[in-house]
């Protein structure tokens, strides 16, 4: 896309934030704002309306944070859910979702084509610890023999992990798939075809404890899921939450689903104290953070009276501390040192 077509493309985001609210009674006042992925304007009254595009199902933190600098008195998050409307449709839910938690909920809307309509909360997923089918559970065994963790998903399938970041993927038939993310199983599955896939697995899983370690070369091995990372080490010393008054066990939060794409950023969570806090780790400064914790809080700790917001140091930035509050609990931000840093002096 060349700069024209950008340029372009924002005018129209900005005219359409624009008209999605009018249509809706609001009166816009001033000039409308184009943000990465989206626009946003402020309305009569000093309420905030911005609409998502990109990656909807991660843009409300960030139409937060806006409507916050714009020190906006309500804020209304319309998801462009595009022509098909399939995809960002679930997307849209989520965002709903995620909203809904929060103490002060936002408004969230849909526009697809010419309608704009209310989007209902997705279902949120059950709170019981998911169970592996039959089949995928007999593969444990391989999951032991590589000595890496099995983690659970609610469609009766495991991922399996070092470290926080998946080697395998195990579907509910349980076949096995080795590699982090799509493209790596591919490209593993096409080099090593004829290799039994538990020599695979323990390469794989070996290859990554060599990588994923402070001082080590940079590369998708020590980049990708530093969130889970930073709670696998949480589980494992939970230490340095101690001066924020957590006391262990950690146990982790269980995903619904596996990860579609490594390279986006998932909060991974953790409940302490019998479930009555939630520690939600973060990589770095993701405004999102905020509201997929409130989400988190929702459906698997339902009981937790506190929330800490875990973030390597240096992460710990304003603007998080400033959207804390949106939590339907008292919340923190708490700064440790990151496994992918060497702690010592």
């Amino acid at each position: 896309m060349t700069l024209l077509d950008e340029e372009r493309r924002r005018r129209l985001l900005a005219s359409k934030a624009v008209g999605v609210a009018r249509s809706q009674g609001a009166v816009p006042v001033g000039e409308p704002h184009p943000l990465l992925g989206g626009a946003a304007t402020m309305v009569e009254g000093g309420a905030a309306w911005v609409l998502v595009q990109r990656e909807p199902e991660r843009a409300l933190g960030s139409a937060l944070a806006w409507s916050m600098r714009q020190g906006a008195t309500a804020t209304t998050c319309v998801v462009d859910v595009g022509p098909d409307g399939r995809p960002q449709r679930a997307a849209a839910e989520l965002v709903a979702a995620k909203a809904a938690a929060l103490a002060q909920p936002p408004r969230v809307l849909a526009v697809h084509r010419t309608s704009v309509e209310d989007v209902p909360p997705a279902v949120p997923p059950s709170g019981e610890p998911p169970v592996p089918s039959a089949l995928a559970g007999l593969r444990l065994e391989d999951a032991a023999a590589a000595r890496v963790d099995a983690v659970a998903h609610a469609d009766g399938g495991l991922t399996f992990e070092v470290l926080g970041l998946e080697v395998a993927r195990v579907a509910p038939d349980g076949s096995l798939l080795v590699g982090a993310g799509k493209h790596d199983r591919d490209a593993t599955n096409e080099l090593y075809a004829g290799e039994p896939t538990r020599e695979a697995l323990v390469r794989a899983a070996e290859v990554v404890r060599q990588e994923r370690r402070p001082g080590a070369q940079v590369g998708p091995a020590n980049l990708l899921q530093r969130e889970r990372w930073l709670r696998h080490a949480l589980v494992a010393d939970p230490a340095p939450l101690s001066h924020a008054g957590v006391t262990g066990p950690l146990v982790p939060v269980p995903d619904p689903a596996p990860p579609v794409d490594l390279r986006r950023p998932r909060p991974a969570a953790a409940t302490a104290e019998e479930g009555l806090v939630l520690v939600v780790c973060s990589a770095g400064v993701d405004l999102d953070l905020v509201p997929t914790a409130a989400w988190l809080r929702s459906w698997a700790a339902p009981s937790a009276e506190r929330i800490v917001l875990a973030v390597p140091v240096g992460a710990d930035q304003p603007i998080l501390t400033d959207l804390a509050p949106l939590l339907p609990v008292p919340a923190e931000v708490v700064a440790v040192v990151p496994p992918w840093e060497d702690a010592r002096p």
